[in-house]
């Protein structure tokens, strides 16, 4: 009888420890452009100070005439819950790019961030040539179709109102971003915003009136008069999750002073927790806080 009480208390403090293990999330950068490495940084530093996450964070590193290296990627992914995925045309060794591959295979939770649709650039005869298109529509429902233009913004849209990924987050908002084109995105995707296209990068004067009404209307006709004589293009995705052997979530809202929109910080928030199963803890309104 004393055995069994040991083995089932054991079992019960096991359990406990398990339960109070903080998520381990893997910050992947590797791209100039957007300033990626302070902006996932910061993401990193809110999860970890706010809510108990341990964080590890690698950087591509490139020697000059060399290809892309990612020190320490196998080891860290060996042991990460969540990765959060920022790169930009990597040339990587076949090794690491197989390392990736195979922790996506397996399901591992992940959030793929903006120029993560375009990861890889090799080179026409590599061996790996074809990873550059097959790779991001194989994992993250899309590769890169171009966008459009550096002189342009854009107005992000609610789609899927009752996504845990989505409370808290504004039925819409403008960023800075230049739309890129997504569709059409593949494989077991749900999308959650779609997002509109602007000529010039000034801010976009939305419609005060929110709920039933919106509801209702044209997306392209909850802006001023003004700014609708600004929408160019067609209107594509701009956030969605993937759902294969495990969660994972994508967005192309990705410019540096998006990131100063409480909305983009809380979409990024709300999308850690969701992809580790954790969306109970995702609270409905206000600040994402422990």
């Amino acid at each position: 009888m004393k055995r069994i009480v040991f083995f089932l208390l054991s079992l019960v403090l096991s359990l406990s420890a398990e339960e109070q293990k903080p998520p381990r999330l893997l910050i992947v950068t590797g791209e100039p452009e957007y300033g990626s490495h302070e902006t996932m940084a910061r993401l990193g530093s809110l999860l970890k100070d706010e809510h108990g996450f341990a964080v590890t964070h690698l950087r591509a590193k490139q020697a000059e005439g060399e290809a892309h290296h990612i020190p320490g990627l196998s080891e860290s992914l060996g042991e990460t819950d969540l990765l959060l995925f920022y790169v930009r045309f990597l040339v990587l060794p076949a090794e690491e790019v197989k390392v990736l591959g195979k922790y996506f295979d397996k399901g591992g939770a992940f959030i793929a961030v903006r120029t993560s649709t375009h990861p890889f650039r090799y080179p026409e005869g590599s061996e790996l040539e074809d990873e550059n298109e097959s790779f991001p529509v194989r994992y993250f429902g899309t590769s890169y179709r171009g966008h459009h233009g550096h002189q342009t913004s854009q107005i992000n849209f609610v789609m899927a109102l009752d996504h845990p990924i989505m409370r808290g987050v504004d039925l819409r908002f403008w960023t800075p971003d230049f739309l890129y084109g997504t569709n059409p995105l593949s494989g077991q995707v749900t999308p959650l915003m779609i997002g509109q296209g602007l000529d010039g990068v000034g801010r976009a004067k939305l419609e005060d009136k929110v709920g039933e009404g919106f509801l209702k209307r044209n997306h392209c006709r909850t802006i001023s008069e003004g700014d609708a004589s600004r929408i160019t293009g067609t209107p594509h995705p701009v956030a969605w999750t993937i759902e294969n052997e495990g969660r994972g979530f994508v967005s192309t809202i990705g410019a540096r002073e998006s990131f100063a929109n409480p909305s983009v910080v809380r979409l990024y928030l709300n999308a850690a927790f969701w992809c580790l199963g954790r969306e109970e803890e995702i609270p409905a309104k206000g600040l994402f806080a422990k």
